[in-house]
């Protein structure tokens, strides 16, 4: 599968699928990250209402699944990441002012970036 036909259909595949294809492309074990907001792409198609509740139970320190990204490499060695899962948490987590979201990411990523707490409470 081609990194444009994963964009494509990881809305209609299974969470699990859609990590071990990014696995497979990358050759690395994915791992839990905080990335920074300021490099997800979230898109723009999202039900706000969802956006909401989501908001509400993060404000609540309620524990989330992580997101699944996929890394895009741009100019200057500089790394976006697009969400193939979880465009509603990342647009919930925009809103929350933390400035993070714990993401699955490919392993050699891990210097990187802070690895996520296993504690559902904190942050």
């Amino acid at each position: 599968m081609t990194r444009e036909e994963l964009f494509r259909e990881s809305r209609h595949m299974d969470t699990s699928k859609i990590l071990l294809e990014i696995s497979r492309q990358f050759g690395s074990k994915l791992i839990v990250a905080r990335i920074p907001i300021g490099s997800i792409d979230y898109g723009n198609e999202v039900d706000m209402a969802k956006v909401d509740a989501i908001h509400k139970a993060m404000m609540d320190n309620s524990a989330m699944d992580p997101a699944i990204v996929y890394p895009i490499f741009g100019n200057g060695g500089s790394t976006r990441y697009k969400v193939l899962d979880g465009n509603h948490r990342a647009a919930a987590a925009a809103r929350t002012g933390r400035g993070y979201l714990d993401c699955y990411v490919p392993e050699y990523f891990l210097p990187k970036f802070t690895p996520a707490s296993t504690d559902p409470n904190a942050g």
